[in-house]
C-alpha cells in the first residue's frame, strides 16, 4: 500500500477523479440524487459523506503535482447540474405539497435540503478548480495528436468492453451506463500523451477499477509488434522512459495499490493486434483503421519541414 502524501510528493504528475476517495461498496449519490422525488428520499449521512469526500478532494486538487482533464471536470459539471435541477424540482414540489396540506413551509425533508444545497455550493468550488488543473492549462498540447491518442483508446475500450457498470451489474438500477462518457479513455489518452510526448512519468489515481483493464489492454494491442515501427515511441515511452503508475484505493482508507505499472505488463506484448471478442473480419477492420491512426502519429512526430 502507498501513502497518499507518498504518491503526490513522488515528483509524477498525478492525475486524480474523486474517486480516489471512494469507501468500499460505494454507492453513486448522484444518480441516487437524480432518482429521488423529495429531498425527504436522500439520506442525510450520505450526503454529509458526499461533501467531506468533496472537500478531501479539493485538498487534493490543490497539490502542485495534481492535474485533470476536460472530462473529470465534465463529470463534476453533471453532478453540479444535476443537484440544480434536484434542488428546482423538489422545492416546487414540496412547496406545493405544503401549501395544499396546510403544514409549515419545508418542514419535511429540510434538514436534506439544506444539505444539497451545501454539496451543491461545494461541488460548484470543485469543478473551478477541475478546471483550474486541466492539463493542456500547464503543459504545451499537440491537439492533433493527443485527440488520434483518445479516438484510438476509445476505439479498442469500447469493442472490446473495458469499461463496466458495476451498479447494473450488482442490480442496483436497470440500465447499463457504461458508454454513456468517453471521460476515461480521454483520460487514459492524457496519461499516454504526458508518456510520450513530455518529460513527466505520469500516474493516476482513482478508485475506478475500470482503468485497469483499459490501460493494461490498450497499451498491449498498441504496443503489438505489428505494427512496428510506428508505435516504437509509444512503446519506448510506456515500458522504459516514462512509465505510468495506476493507484487504485481499494477497501482501506489507509493507502491505495499500485494496480498497474506500464513498465512490468503482467502478460507480454502479443505479436499481433487481436481483440479476443472480435470476429476475425471485425478484428481486420479495427485493426486496419488502428494501424493507419498509428503510422500518421508517427509520421507527425518526425516530419520537420525543410
Amino acid at each position: 500500500m502507498a501513502r497518499l502524501s507518498k504518491i503526490l510528493n513522488s515528483g509524477r504528475v498525478v492525475f486524480a477523479d474523486k474517486s480516489a476517495l471512494r469507501r468500499e461498496n460505494p454507492r453513486n449519490l448522484g444518480w441516487m440524487i437524480y432518482d429521488a422525488v423529495d429531498f425527504c428520499d436522500l439520506s442525510c449521512d450520505e450526503l454529509l459523506q458526499e461533501i467531506d469526500e468533496i472537500a478531501e478532494f479539493m485538498q487534493i486538487l490543490g497539490h502542485p503535482n495534481i492535474m485533470t482533464t476536460p472530462g473529470i471536470t465534465e463529470h463534476t459539471r453533471r453532478f453540479e447540474e444535476i443537484l440544480d435541477a434536484k434542488i428546482s424540482f423538489a422545492s416546487k414540489r414540496q412547496e406545493a405539497r405544503n401549501k395544499y396540506m396546510r403544514i409549515r413551509k419545508n418542514e419535511k425533508g429540510a434538514r436534506q435540503r439544506d444539505l444539497v444545497k451545501r454539496l451543491q455550493n461545494i461541488v460548484y468550488q470543485a469543478r473551478l478548480m477541475c478546471r483550474d488543473k486541466e492539463f493542456q492549462r500547464h503543459v504545451k498540447v499537440d491537439g492533433e495528436m493527443y485527440g488520434r491518442l483518445a479516438q484510438m483508446v476509445s476505439m479498442i475500450s469500447i469493442v472490446a468492453g473495458l469499461k463496466r457498470d458495476t451498479a447494473f451489474m450488482h442490480g442496483q438500477r436497470n440500465e447499463d451506463r457504461s458508454q454513456q462518457t468517453d471521460a476515461p479513455e480521454r483520460v487514459v489518452a492524457a496519461l499516454y500523451y504526458l508518456s510520450m510526448f513530455s518529460s513527466h512519468s505520469p500516474a493516476l489515481l482513482t478508485g475506478n477499477t475500470n482503468y485497469v483493464r483499459i490501460i493494461g489492454v490498450v497499451q498491449r494491442l498498441l504496443c503489438a509488434d505489428e505494427f512496428f515501427p510506428d508505435n516504437q515511441e509509444l512503446r519506448e515511452a510506456l515500458e522504459h522512459q516514462n512509465p505510468v503508475k495506476l493507484y487504485v484505493r481499494r477497501k482501506t482508507r489507509e493507502g491505495y495499490t499500485l494496480a498497474l505499472d506500464t513498465a512490468m505488463l503482467k502478460e507480454p506484448v502479443p505479436e499481433i493486434f487481436q481483440v479476443r471478442n472480435l470476429t476475425g473480419e471485425e478484428n481486420r477492420r479495427l485493426r486496419d483503421d488502428v494501424g493507419r491512426m498509428m503510422n500518421s502519429m508517427r509520421l507527425s512526430v518526425h516530419y520537420q519541414p525543410a
